[in-house]
């Protein structure tokens, strides 16, 4: 709904919650985040944790009934006052039209840069001359090249083709991001996130679920569905996958640790998603000879064999579960989700 809206045109600038965690709809990156501050500024922090683009000032003074009242310091009364500064700059500036125009010119007024982390504002997406490897459905509407405002492209070469439309760029070269007034998403955007994480207050203190698998298993389809278990129980899961592709499928992508800079700081960055996303465990699909510098709780082995697919479930190194499944679907992953629920409860009753 809300990128339905956002990518017709409409300007949306909404408070954060005053708890301090991540709030729908203030964390979209279609939308214009803000939260109370003494002065309006980048809220870079925000931005990097929960997605939160801005500070402003909140205690207003107004005149009311012969008084003057001074309002309460509170998000809600801070974003009337970006909400002013953007229409000023819309009204002073006609060609700009969207909401990332708008961001970027406020970033600017401070120096900063404005960069999306997650490209979750796609509502008509176009796949660019390659078929997606997993069977899962994106989070989006495919559409034509002509009707879609997102591109997803694999070859860096073809960006000014696409100036007028949003750009999520999953090739393997790395590219800078062009000057365009419209969004753009890169894995460099991800790895820039992880590296200005800030140090975490202590380990991560929810469990890790941790899937192995080869490169013939759809690790995205396998993280979905057991997301989509965990939810439908009331669990609040924090879904990882190594594939740039998983972005596509409202997963968050963690490139695997071969850079060692990448690696030191995965564990500050998931210590302060999952704090401020309220997560209550974390699923992460990596493949042989990957690893994401985090230790598993639990470990889930997915082997192929010539005729069926063998499942391994280790917690604390101790072998718990063995399945074999000669196809597999929706039944056998609640089979291995229950195994998993199973393993997870008992630890809690043991405490």
């Amino acid at each position: 709904m809300v990128n339905q809206y956002a990518n017709k045109g409409l300007i949306i600038i909404a408070a954060t919650a005053n708890s301090g965690y991540t709030a729908f709809p203030a964390s979209f990156s279609n939308v214009i985040g803000v939260k109370a501050k003494d002065t309006f500024n980048i809220d870079a922090e925000g931005l990097r944790d929960k997605g939160v683009d801005f500070a402003a000032p909140s205690e207003h003074k107004i005149w009311f009934g012969g008084n003057d009242i001074t309002l309460q310091k509170s998000n809600s009364y801070a974003a009337p006052y970006v909400t002013a500064m953007a229409g000023r700059l819309m009204m002073e500036q006609s060609w700009i039209n969207n909401v990332w125009q708008i961001k970027k010119h406020l970033y600017q007024k401070f120096r900063g840069k404005c960069v999306q982390y997650i490209p979750d504002w796609i509502e008509k997406g176009w796949i660019a001359g390659k078929v997606l490897k997993s069977k899962e459905e994106v989070y989006f509407e495919v559409a034509a090249k002509e009707e879609a405002d997102t591109v997803i492209l694999y070859d860096k070469n073809e960006f000014n083709e696409y100036r007028e439309k949003h750009i999520v760029y999953l090739g393997n070269e790395i590219a800078e991001q062009p000057d365009t007034q419209c969004f753009f998403w890169s894995r460099r955007n991800r790895k820039e996130q992880i590296l200005c994480s800030r140090i975490k207050k202590e380990n991560i203190n929810i469990p890790v679920i941790l899937l192995k698998s080869g490169k013939e298993q759809d690790q995205i389809w396998w993280l979905t569905e057991l997301r989509k278990s965990f939810e439908a129980e009331g669990y609040n899961a924090y879904a990882i996958s190594t594939e740039q592709e998983s972005v596509l499928y409202d997963l968050e992508y963690i490139p695997f640790a071969v850079d060692e800079n990448i690696s030191n700081k995965i564990g500050d960055f998931l210590y302060w998603q999952t704090y401020y996303n309220q997560s209550d465990l974390i699923i992460c699909g990596i493949q042989e000879k990957e690893s994401i510098g985090v230790e598993a709780d639990i470990f889930v082995r997915i082997e192929n064999g010539k005729k069926q697919t063998g499942i391994q479930i280790y917690c604390d190194k101790i072998k718990k579960a063995q399945m074999c499944f000669g196809t597999l679907g929706e039944q056998q992953i609640k089979e291995v989700y229950d195994c998993l629920l199973t393993i997870l409860t008992e630890d809690e009753d043991g405490e």
